[in-house]
C-alpha cells in the first residue's frame, strides 16, 4: 500500500512539473471556455433550437391527428351498436390494428428524426466554436484552450459520487480572467 501511494505522489510530481513546465514555456496564455454554455448563449443555438422545436410541433400535430382518428375508432366500436361478428365491425377492428401500429412507428420516427437533428446540430454548432477559438487563439494569442465544466453538486451526497464529479471536472481552478466563453460566443454570432 506504501508503494502504491509512494508511485501516485510521484506519478502527481512528475505531472505537476510537467503541466509547470508546459505552462512556462508557452508563448501565449492559457485560457478555459465553457463550450456548452458558448454554444447555447449563441444565435445559431437559438434559431436552430427554434427550428427544432417547430419541427418536433409539427410531427407532434400529424401524430395527435392519427391519435384522434384512432379515439374516433374505438369510440366507434365501444358503442354498442356493432354485433361482435359484422362485417363492419371487423373492418372497424382491422382499421384501428392498422392505426395503432402506423401511430407507434410515427412515434419512434419522430423521436429518432429529433435526436438525429439534434445531434447533427450540435455537430454543426461544435465545429462553429471550433472555428471560433481557433481563430481567436491566431489573434490574441492563446496557447491552449480548455474545456470548463462547471461544478455541480450531485443529487445524492454519496462520497464515491461526489468524488466522481469532482474527479470528472476538466479544470478544476480558473481566474476568472481566463474563462473567454463570452467572447469565443461573440465569435461564433460574427462566423
Amino acid at each position: 500500500m506504501k508503494q502504491s501511494r509512494t508511485m501516485m505522489l510521484m506519478l502527481g510530481c512528475s505531472l505537476a512539473a510537467l503541466l509547470l513546465g508546459f505552462s512556462r514555456s508557452a508563448e501565449g496564455p492559457v485560457v478555459v471556455v465553457d463550450v456548452v454554455a458558448a454554444i447555447e448563449a449563441s444565435d445559431a443555438w437559438s434559431q436552430e433550437e427554434a427550428r427544432l422545436v417547430e419541427l418536433a410541433q409539427r410531427m407532434q400535430s400529424e401524430a395527435e391527428t392519427l391519435k384522434d382518428e384512432i379515439t374516433t375508432i374505438q369510440n366507434d366500436l365501444q358503442s354498442g351498436i356493432l354485433t361482435p361478428d359484422s362485417p363492419e365491425r371487423m373492418r372497424l377492428e382491422d382499421q384501428l390494428l392498422q392505426k395503432a401500429n402506423a401511430f407507434r412507428a410515427m412515434q419512434r420516427t419522430i423521436e429518432l428524426r429529433i435526436n438525429s437533428e439534434n445531434a447533427r446540430i450540435l455537430e454543426q454548432l461544435h465545429d462553429l466554436a471550433q472555428k471560433a477559438m481557433s481563430s481567436l487563439s491566431a489573434e490574441r494569442g492563446w496557447t491552449v484552450v480548455l474545456p470548463r465544466t462547471p461544478f455541480k453538486v450531485p443529487e445524492s451526497l454519496d462520497p464515491n459520487i461526489v468524488r466522481s464529479a469532482i474527479l470528472d471536472q476538466s479544470v478544476l481552478h480558473a481566474e476568472p480572467v481566463a474563462d473567454v466563453t463570452t467572447i469565443v460566443t461573440s465569435r461564433m454570432n460574427e462566423l
